[in-house]
């Protein structure tokens, strides 16, 4: 695409190449986070993650470069 600036009559060309992707859009304002984990195997909490509500079984880890958890006790004592 040729953009030329009408007052100036400068011009510049560019072009965009856009790219399927199989990331889908996530609100992330709708993330929740357990607070409660209970890793004895049963199959439920027993790993901690983020989930989004309306698809608590996709695994939204790898969205995120970092972040931090820090874990209290019942007291509010840092673990």
């Amino acid at each position: 695409m040729l953009i030329t600036d009408e007052a100036t009559g400068c011009s510049d060309e560019a072009s965009v190449v856009i790219l399927t992707t199989s990331i889908t859009n996530v609100d992330l304002g709708t993330l929740l986070l357990p607070n409660v984990v209970s890793p004895n195997g049963d199959g439920h909490n027993d790993v901690w993650r983020p989930y989004l509500p309306t698809d608590p079984s996709r695994d939204i880890t790898s969205l995120f470069d970092t972040f931090d958890l820090n874990i209290f006790d019942r007291w509010g004592q840092l673990v």
